[in-house]
């Protein structure tokens, strides 16, 4: 049966990337998900679509929850936090005048 409607696979693809609320990257891993899906809804199975694409949405949302032991993103995601505080704070900075950030270990880990 998957050979037999593979053809078709393809239309429903670019349709997934229409209609999906994800894109990029997180939309790469469930666009065949949902295409079948959306196959599937359109052959009878109604509502299999919504429920997947609302999945995909749900689990990229706590997907964040779900790395919080990799420590190499949470260092990253406490580096963007002080840039993101610094270059809020340089904007009273006069023009031309030249400024770092200095970050310490104490500033990363109260993020």
């Amino acid at each position: 049966m998957a050979l037999a409607n593979l053809p078709q696979m393809p239309q429903y693809e670019q349709s997934v990337s229409e209609r999906a609320r994800l894109t990029g990257r997180p939309l790469q891993p469930w666009k065949s998900i949902l295409a079948v899906a959306q196959w599937l809804d359109e052959k009878g199975v109604k509502g299999l679509w919504d429920r997947m694409e609302e999945l995909s949405w749900n689990y990229q949302k706590g997907k964040s929850d779900l790395e919080t032991t990799d420590m190499t993103a949470l260092v990253i995601q406490a580096l963007c936090q002080c840039a993101t505080r610094a270059i809020k704070a340089n904007r009273t900075a006069r023009p031309g005048e030249k400024t770092q950030l200095v970050v310490s270990v104490k500033d990363v880990l109260s993020r």
